[in-house]
């Protein structure tokens, strides 16, 4: 049974930030992500997140990162200034 994110979730002219992008089960939730209209900040530790951000079209943004070391870091900001820099959800 696949997954439509679009049905759980609406993430329509949203930035999603998805870690491990460039392959795997982290591209099958970017994919689904973009097929419902979301642009995406792909991060992943490999170079290929470059040619796979491309790929799904040219408004998302590739990003070569530890995707666990920033999103810690991103977590220990203060809310207000989490607030400032863009709206966070979190899905569990």
């Amino acid at each position: 049974m696949k997954l439509d994110i679009r049905k759980a979730f609406d993430f329509t002219s949203q930035f999603v930030l998805v870690t491990d992008g460039s392959s795997g089960i982290g591209l099958a939730i970017a994919q689904q992500f973009v097929e419902g209209g979301t642009w995406l900040v792909l991060v992943d530790c490999d170079d290929r997140v470059h040619g796979v951000a491309a790929e799904l079209g040219g408004q998302h943004l590739p990003l070569v990162a530890d995707g666990l070391m920033l999103l810690t870091t991103f977590t220990r900001f203060s809310p207000e200034a989490r607030s400032a820099l863009v709206h966070v959800r979190t899905m569990y």
